[in-house]
């Protein structure tokens, strides 16, 4: 005994329609959700660096670099990252401007976080090495011959940044060969 087809009736292309209706909705719902955040929607302070500055206009993007300076991203763990930008940067032909403005709003945020810890009555003043003397030090001193080379810095900067070089190869840390 076979089943007979349901009829089409006026129930059924309403259920029919439903069904489409609600798979579309359940989709762009399930979809929208992954979507990254438009530079409107996005906190100019988060995820940087990001995959693309290209999309901002000028006045959006002297926002998000006024953000990352206030922001004071890591120079330690994950500063590889900011290294990674300006490969891109030089990579792409140092046509996305962009891109070096935030590079740029990365490094004054070090040479910030430097001057206070000289004007602080207590606590080490800031080194570049942290507790050993290599890691990243590689991409912040890139990322200052290529500001260098833009004309990005003042003599000022240039002359606090070597301060700073200076300071943190005579900081004494532990010999780690010991341990």
């Amino acid at each position: 005994m076979q089943a007979e087809p349901y009829p089409n009736t006026l129930r059924s292309e309403v259920f029919t329609i439903m069904r489409k209706t609600t798979l579309a909705i359940g989709l762009f719902v399930f979809f929208s959700s992954g979507l990254q955040l438009g530079a409107e929607e996005q906190d100019a302070a988060d995820g940087h660096p990001r995959p693309s500055y290209e999309q901002y206009s000028g006045e959006e993007i002297d926002v998000l670099a006024a953000a990352v300076r206030k922001s004071r991203p890591t120079m330690h763990r994950g500063g590889w990252e900011w290294d990674r930008l300006l490969s891109r940067f030089i990579d792409g032909g140092r046509r996305q401007k962009n891109e070096l403005k935030i590079i740029q709003a990365y490094f004054l945020s070090i040479l910030d976080r430097y001057r206070e810890s000289k004007q602080a009555e207590k606590g080490p003043i800031l080194t570049l090495f942290y507790n050993h003397r290599s890691w990243g030090s590689g991409g912040r001193m890139r990322i200052f011959a290529e500001l260098v080379r833009q004309g990005l810095l003042t003599a000022g900067e240039q002359a606090e940044f070597r301060g700073l070089v200076s300071h943190s190869l005579l900081a004494n840390f532990p010999d780690y060969s010991r341990l």
